[in-house]
């Protein structure tokens, strides 16, 4: 049963439809409103930060800068105190292994504030000798950059100073370089500057991060590391491995690298400052990395409230839509449904009643269209109703003329079949003895009297055999014998006992196909053509293979095959007039085939004809 389909009222529908155009837009302004004040947001935080970064990156710079010219402030005394080491050099007769490296020394602290360590390095990049024991060995290959640095210092002739920097022992000196005469080596002085350390504080990378965190309230900490990831101007922070581990990553790759952690809602960057100069031996050792603590709690604050603010206007704009959709539906279904009332009166068959109610051009067209179609109705009603008593009596007596009509036609169509079968009788009859004696004057005519009577005799034949044709295309339309299971290989011995002078060779067939009586006339259509290509003496093979409900015949023969072009034309079936030679045989082969509800197609040298099984 169908399912009955549920109606809403005009009042609901327009409800509904206002309700869903105001939550569309109310969340469509509402998502962008969102978007655009978070993108704002965002870029504001993200600004500040840029700022930030920027403002400490060039900070630090500058402070670099102030620590290199502090450092500066020791050149000119260790490049005159190098006297007495070059000397000691060319004492020796220039063999270090022979000089007095403590006594020198010696001489040289006596001459400038502090103490000081001499170091020579050899054409491999070795600490060969020094004073400073912990330092015998270091190999500067390690540092390719400061390597490739001390080299061109040995092989050149010029006094160069290096910043002041924590050197492989963890000690803070001034170094300082002079390569030998002979450029076998470079003499290096440290100068340790630990007595110094007060007037370095006042290049404080401590307050550097102070600056910074007040220009950003969200920055937590700010720290300071250089090339082996020690820390920089500050003991109250401990970092974990894992920092150390962004520390050397950042300043292996050179890059500004992030970490997130949700947990404690902070984000940490780690930024790549470059300090390198290429003016002195460390320089390449120079550059820092600074780690900046971001929290994102009070961000993330900001927008919880600001997706809070929308949500609330959201949902007062949507009850603000719910109240105006209420209203607005009542004022504009109230006309529709005063009509509705009007309408439902003229439709319980007061069709006198007016059409009233509703305001507005739209209405006023609406009443005057629904009255004018009720006075057209109430017209035609009045013409249905005697059209309807016109009907009524021609109805009364069309039952006893469609009676007598039919039966009129039906005695005439027996009439016809018998007058077909007498005339189809005597011209069987007629062809039959014109084939006779016509057979028997070509057996005793001679010369071009005999082909003229074998002429006639062909023609009579193809008469006889057209007319069989008929036959069988008359009983298979008009009798309309009913299909039913046929036994297949009884069908064949039957038309094979027609022609006894064929050789027709098959394996047995034990099946039986979906067919009529007339099956037996299919191989016998098919035996004939065989026997008017290839003879009287004609062999005729049949095979069989059967496959999903269908049997499939293959039909081969001794005899000519037919021609290529004409496969296709000897099975259509014949329109207009008949054409000699046009194989009417295998055209109605397939239409008893097809009425069966098989098919039939002609393959290289065979006939398949595949019916159902």
């Amino acid at each position: 049963m169908q399912e009955r389909r549920r109606h809403y009222s005009f009042r609901y529908l327009i409800t509904i439809a206002i309700l869903l155009i105001a939550i569309l837009f109310i969340s469509l302004f509402s998502f962008f409103s969102y978007e655009e004040a978070r993108g704002d947001l965002l870029e504001k935080d993200q600004a500040l930060r840029e700022q930030t970064e920027r403002h400490l990156s060039q900070s630090v710079v500058l402070l670099d800068r102030g620590l290199g010219l502090f450092d500066a402030t020791f050149d000119y005394q260790l490049k005159q105190v190098f006297n007495p080491f070059v000397e000691e050099y060319e004492r020796s007769g220039r063999d270090p292994s022979r000089m007095d490296l403590p006594r020198v020394k010696q001489t040289i602290e006596s001459r400038i504030e502090g103490t000081v360590d001499l170091y020579m390095i050899n054409q491999d990049g070795v600490i060969e000798y020094t004073t400073f024991d912990p330092d015998k060995g270091l190999d500067f290959k390690q540092w390719p950059e400061v390597d490739t640095f001390l080299t061109n210092l040995r092989l050149g002739n010029e006094f160069s100073a290096d910043r002041i920097v924590y050197g492989p022992s963890k000690v803070l000196r001034k170094y300082a370089y002079l390569p030998t005469s002979d450029h076998r080596y470079l003499l290096e002085l440290g100068l340790v500057v630990e007595g110094y350390k007060e007037e370095r504080i006042q290049f404080s990378y401590k307050k550097v991060a102070e600056d910074a965190a007040i220009g950003n309230p969200a920055i937590l900490g700010v720290y300071f590391y250089d090339s082996t990831g020690r820390m920089i101007g500050t003991t109250d922070y401990t970092p974990g491995e894992e920092v150390i581990g962004h520390v050397l990553e950042a300043y292996e790759r050179e890059a500004t690298i992030e970490t997130i952690d949700e947990g404690n809602e902070t984000f940490t960057r780690f930024l790549y400052i470059d300090l390198n100069v290429g003016e002195y031996a460390s320089a390449p050792q120079m550059n820092i990395i600074a780690q900046v603590i971001y929290s994102t709690a009070a961000l993330d604050a900001e927008l919880a409230d600001l997706r809070s603010s929308h949500l609330l206007i959201a949902i007062l704009a949507l009850f603000t839509g719910i109240v105006f959709a209420f209203f607005t539906s009542f004022f504009v279904s109230r006309p529709v449904n005063e009509i509705l009332v009007d309408i439902e009166q003229i439709a319980g068959g007061d069709l006198d009643h007016q059409i009233g109610g509703g305001s507005g051009t739209e209405f006023a067209r609406l009443r005057q269209s629904i009255n004018t179609m009720v006075a057209t109705l109430k017209q035609n009603i009045a013409q249905i109703r005697t059209s309807e008593e016109k009907i009524k009596t021609y109805s009364e007596n069309l039952e006893e003329m469609v009676n007598y009509r039919t039966a009129n036609l039906h005695q005439v169509n027996e009439q016809l079949n018998l007058y077909i079968e007498i005339i189809a009788h005597n011209i069987h009859l007629s062809t039959d003895a014109t084939v006779s004696y016509l057979q028997l004057l070509a057996d005793r005519l001679k010369g071009e009297t005999k082909a003229l009577a074998e002429q006639a005799l062909a023609s009579s034949k193809e008469s006889a055999e057209t007319l069989k044709y008929i036959e069988i295309v008359r009983r298979m339309y008009e009798e309309r014998l009913p299909r039913k299971y046929m036994d297949l290989e009884a069908a064949i011995l039957d038309a094979i006992q027609r022609f006894p002078d064929t050789n027709v060779h098959y394996t047995g067939i034990g099946r039986e196909v979906i067919a009529d009586d007339l099956l037996p006339e299919i191989f016998a259509i098919l035996f004939e053509q065989a026997r008017k290509r290839g003879g009287p003496g004609v062999g005729i093979n049949i095979s069989s293979e059967e496959a999903e409900g269908e049997l499939t015949l293959m039909m081969t023969d001794s005899g000519p095959a037919i021609p290529e072009g004409l496969k296709e034309e000897v099975l259509e079936r014949p329109e207009g007039r008949l054409v000699r030679g046009r194989g009417l045989g295998l055209s109605i082969v397939r239409s008893m085939v097809e009425w069966y509800g098989g098919r039939i197609s002609i393959t290289d040298g065979a006939i398949l004809v595949t019916l159902k099984v």
